[in-house]
């Protein structure tokens, strides 16, 4: 019996407990009432899409006439959805009340520069010269990367315009890419040098 009235008396305080907690989806200051009246308003719910925290307290100050500071809108955040490896948070695009020119406005990645565009054209010239092109046949990102090397140097070239990684970020636009624990892999195909 006193086992008994002392699981009881334990159940009683974790109850107790229970009600004091404070939901994630509720705000705990007067400061994050009009984040979570922004977020119910546009319906942002959990989802897959990689979205940035900065992005959207774009369209929450844009939204309200008296926005709370960003820490306490990524704060709130981080309360309420998951994130990525690369902080993102994770959202459902689909169930957002936002207008697609809303969407591509603030949400996604801005217009390329023009030093993003010379870039481009320069990777583009590489992909015409060695006619690179998608296959079904799987390459070797290395040896590409090799290519583009050695060709760079040809040209008179100290060091490589497009570095490992943004030259990695075109292929994969353009092209896909495959990572595995042997590498990465292109489907392509191209003249080698």
């Amino acid at each position: 019996m006193k086992e008994i009235d002392e699981l009881l008396k334990i159940v009683e305080e974790d109850s107790e407990n229970v009600k004091n907690y404070t939901s994630a989806s509720t705000p705990r200051n007067k400061e994050e009432e009009s984040v979570f009246k922004f977020l119910k308003e546009f319906n942002i719910q959990e989802g897959i899409t990689p979205i940035l925290g900065k992005n959207l307290y774009k369209v929450y100050k844009d939204w309200t006439s008296t926005p709370v500071v960003s820490n306490v809108f990524i704060r709130v955040l981080h309360r309420c959805y998951p994130k990525n490896a690369f902080s993102q948070f994770l959202i459902n695009i689909d169930s957002m009340n936002i207008s697609p020119y809303a969407l591509e406005h603030y949400l996604y990645k801005k217009p390329l520069t023009s030093a993003s565009i010379r870039m481009e054209n320069h990777f583009n010239n590489f992909c015409l010269i060695f006619k690179i092109r998608a296959s079904d046949k799987w390459s070797k990102f290395s040896d590409l990367y090799n290519l583009y090397f050695r060709w760079i140097f040809g040209l008179g070239f100290r060091q490589a315009p497009i570095k490992i990684k943004q030259f990695k970020e075109l292929l994969h636009v353009k092209y896909g890419m495959h990572e595995n624990s042997n590498g990465c892999y292109v489907k392509v195909e191209y003249e080698k040098l």
